[in-house]
């Protein structure tokens, strides 16, 4: 059961970067070894964002920054 909840962990926060190009990850020391923690940002940082539904929101996210934060 240990194993699962592991890898649900790990998962969760690959699937939001890769899906949603989050660019920051919270973690809840209380629920994570140190270990636990290094291998989920490792994971985080090695994930590509794959474009998919957000990518039309995100380029429009950018260009207003692009536009205004000059």
């Amino acid at each position: 059961m240990q194993r699962h909840a592991d890898r649900r962990k790990h998962a969760a926060e690959h699937d939001k970067k890769a899906d949603d190009d989050i660019n920051v990850i919270t973690l809840g020391g209380d629920y994570l070894t140190i270990n636990e923690a290094i291998c989920i940002i490792r994971n985080w940082l090695a994930t590509e964002f794959k474009g998919g539904r957000y990518a039309e929101r995100l380029e429009m996210i950018n260009d207003i920054e692009s536009q205004n934060m000059k």
